[in-house]
């Protein structure tokens, strides 16, 4: 009976610690009514606690941010305004709302469900006074392949201070950023007549709306990942000369104020002292003032205008930026918080400010439409990639192959490109519940939703293994639906003297409303044992159909024989999924140069056929046809000079290995333009490469193509390879887009098998096909192996 207690008493804390823990954020730091949890609909989460106070109105701590599948981080211990300085241009009322009057008692509204469409109203005491929205915040990305629309939430009170009705809004990005803002609306609080016309605005007959300033000051305590002793602030300025345009980084050391400078696009960043990224970078978030148009420098009597940032360590008793209580010897404002004090160690306040300046005009009343003024905090190595795309790395292998397979070549035992009929066994296990969809082999039909691919064309050939082949009347007619569909390949007997691998291509596609229930998998199946080798799961954003190349090594069933099992699943109502598999293969490893996600590992010199590392002198040919058109900027092997624009890089100063490589241009000359592309095209082609018939090759390379927002898509860059019997394939190519493109080394590699037993030039061409466009290219490490 002792026994079966104890075990009563340990479940019951079991059931106890559990259900705590499932509420451990809302009741961390402060009770549920004042606790607020949010998961944005593609699953980053922010939550935090909020207060009321008389001065401050909400005052908003402890907020911490949850990436997509990241880690759960505090950002700022407290945030809130602290203080909205309003002097008008007669000098007739020089207004200091939150430290002579307050946002909270009476002076903050009560709210109702119509100020908070489809919004929830936050209550203290019985009032309603914050209301909390989650809204669309319009297009977070959009690439050639990946788009997807942002979300955030807000949260929003009211404020009455007389005539004028304030709108402090925090508003909380997925991405990670943070946008706290004030709106201004209600009625001008000042009038005089027309003899006071210059110091205003005439709005009516003999009556003139007196113009105004609007300083809003925030107190912000960042404690970036929980700590508030190792936090540092850097500011970063970029200055520009002969074309170059150069970060500077400071450290402040001491308490300090600083002001916006235009022409080096200053910004701030509040930095971590102890905590890294995946890629070792300080994590950090982005202090930006963009609206700095206007810049308020008052009287001496006012001397916190006169800066827009100020960094000081905590202080119990600094809380507004002006007005200040002087009890126990406490400063009156900014200016004087500022006293030299250290910061090295200490826990840090940052004040941001931003101005608003109010010339009336007719349309202000008699209701006046509100005005926002805003700053920005955004995470800047916070993440080690962007948190919001499922996109694989721009780095990795975007090579593939053109769906032949060299006739009896004994290196590849198995093979499939779905064009024939083949002898694969749907639902192998009688476990499949799917009702549409299904996997089928077929032609592919395509289909979009609203520009995003869910299906797409096979890989190679003609056709592919998909998730019901057919587009049907609308997206969701034919895609997987249901749960579970499977397909198994026939048996494949791997001897035991020899290495394999799997190679084949993929996508999984899907729509905002899918969730992790949804998948896509590829296993091996040996006897009874299932190993998954590669496994895509859903989520609440969307995925476009993008055909990505896998490989994997098969070794540990050298002798046995495998079945390659091929699953995907709609495991959740209503979501939209699609899947395709296509250039199926089990191939052969040389013990030299084994194949990892596409990239040969290993020692691969002694099967390298041809390399150039742009080092000597260049024994490729420019302009190989007599056709190109570009007046400047042709294809060079040389040591490139990096060139800017602004803080955008166009050409890198140095190669990808070595010191020279393959550029359009390698000058940088006085401006940024000087020696990019211009007037057309350029083309550079390699030496006759010979191909032995009967092996496999793969080409690999490093390159970058850069541009700026005027370039369109007529201007490329694009890289080919010849037979010298004409016979041409493009292997890359990339188009200009109204957008920048900074420069960066990326790597490339493409698999050349189809065209073993030939003779083969590489042509590499860049082309400006736009009046005025800004763009280089460049490429180096280039090497063709054996595999």
């Amino acid at each position: 009976m002792r026994t079966l207690t104890l075990a009563l008493l340990a479940c019951l804390c079991f059931v106890l610690l559990m259900t705590g823990a499932r509420q451990v954020y809302a009741a961390e730091f402060c009770s549920d009514a004042y606790s607020v949890n949010v998961t944005l609909p593609n699953q980053a989460r922010w939550d935090l606690c909020w207060e009321h106070r008389v001065r401050e109105g909400i005052v908003l701590s402890k907020i911490h941010y949850t990436p997509r599948h990241g880690e759960r981080r505090m950002v700022l211990n407290q945030a809130a305004l602290a203080q909205i300085h309003v002097p008008y241009d007669d000098n007739g009322a020089r207004y200091h709302d939150i430290s002579d009057y307050g946002l909270g008692g009476n002076y903050m509204a009560a709210l109702n469900q119509t100020d908070c469409p489809s919004g929830k109203l936050l209550r203290f005491g019985s009032k309603a006074v914050v209301c909390q929205q989650n809204e669309a915040r319009g297009s977070a990305f959009s690439s050639n392949t990946d788009r997807l629309q942002g979300d955030s939430f807000s949260l929003f009170s009211v404020s009455k201070i007389g005539a004028y009705n304030y709108i402090p809004s925090w508003r909380f990005m997925d991405d990670g950023s943070i946008e706290p803002g004030v709106g201004a609306t209600g009625a001008l609080q000042r009038y005089s007549d027309r003899n006071t016309e210059q110091q205003g605005w005439l709005i009516a007959d003999n009556k003139v709306g007196i113009a105004h300033l609007h300083n809003f000051f925030w107190r912000l305590d960042f404690d970036l990942n929980g700590t508030s002793m190792d936090d540092y602030v850097e500011e970063l300025n970029f200055t520009a000369n002969s074309g170059r345009t150069s970060l500077t980084k400071t450290r402040f050391t001491t308490e300090v104020a600083r002001s916006v400078d235009p022409t080096t696009s200053r910004t701030w960043r509040i930095v971590d002292g102890a905590t890294k990224n995946a890629k070792g970078l300080p994590i950090s978030y982005e202090l930006r003032l963009h609206q700095s148009e206007q810049q308020d420098l008052g009287p001496a009597s006012e001397p916190f205008t006169q800066n827009d940032l100020y960094v000081t360590r905590y202080n119990s008793c600094e809380l507004f930026a002006s007005h200040n209580p002087t009890v126990n010897n406490c400063a009156n404002h900014l200016a004087d918080f500022v006293d030299g004090e250290p910061l090295t160690g200490s826990d840090l306040i940052v004040w941001p400010s931003t101005t608003f300046y109010h010339m009336p005009r007719a349309e202000d009343a008699p209701q006046m439409d509100a005005h926002w003024s805003y700053i920005s905090l955004s995470p800047r190595d916070w993440h080690a990639q962007n948190p919001l795309s499922t996109a694989p790395d721009t780095a990795a292998s975007t090579g593939g192959t053109d769906g032949t397979t060299p006739a009896n070549n004994p290196d590849i035992l198995f093979a499939d490109d779905f064009e024939t009929a083949n002898q694969w066994t749907r639902n192998p296990y009688n476990t499949d519940q799917a009702s549409s969809g299904r996997w089928e082999v077929g032609r592919l039909e395509a289909t979009t939703y609203q520009n995003i691919a869910t299906q797409r064309a096979a890989n190679t050939g003609n056709a592919a293994l998909a998730t019901g082949p057919q587009a049907g009347s609308m997206v969701g007619s034919y895609d997987l639906d249901g749960g579970l569909s499977s397909i198994r390949s026939p048996a494949i007997n791997l001897p035991s003297d020899t290495k394999y691998r799997l190679e084949f291509a993929y996508y999984f596609a899907h729509l905002w409303n899918a969730s992790t229930s949804d998948f896509f998998r590829v296993s091996i199946v040996e006897g009874n044992r299932r190993q998954t080798v590669l496994e895509q799961t859903g989520n609440l954003a969307n995925r476009s159909a993008q055909w990505t190349n896998f490989n994997t090594d098969l070794a540990a069933y050298a002798g046995k024989t495998i079945y390659i099992l091929v699953e995907a699943a709609d495991a959740d109502a209503g979501s939209i999924v699609e899947a395709a598999l296509d250039s199926l293969k089990v191939v052969k490893q040389n013990n030299t140069g084994d194949i990892t996600d596409g990239i040969p590992s290993g020692n691969t010199t002694s099967n390298t056929v041809y390399s150039e590392d742009f080092e000597a002198s260049l024994n490729w040919t420019v302009n190989p046809a007599g056709a190109d058109s570009a007046t400047v900027g042709q294809w060079q092997a040389a040591k490139p000079q990096a060139t800017y624009y602004q803080t955008i890089p166009l050409q890198l100063g140095a190669a990808s290995s070595g010191l020279q490589a393959l550029v359009t241009g390698y000058q940088a000359g006085a401006s940024v333009g000087a020696y990019d592309v211009d007037g057309g095209v350029t083309s550079v082609r390699s030496p006759p490469i010979h191909l032995a018939a009967n092996n496999h090759y793969r080409l690999q390379l490093d390159y970058y193509f850069a541009h700026l927002w005027n370039t369109t898509n007529a201007d490329f860059f694009k890289i080919s390879l010849e037979t010298e019997q004409g016979r041409k394939q493009t292997l890359v190519l990339q188009t200009g887009a109204a957008a920048n493109r900074p420069a960066q080394w990326s790597a490339f590699s493409a698999d050349l098998s189809s065209f073993a037993g030939s003779t083969v030039h590489l042509i590499i061409e860049a082309g400006d096909g736009g009046a005025g466009s800004m763009l280089e290219a460049a490429v180096d490490n280039l090497r063709i192996n054996k595999y």
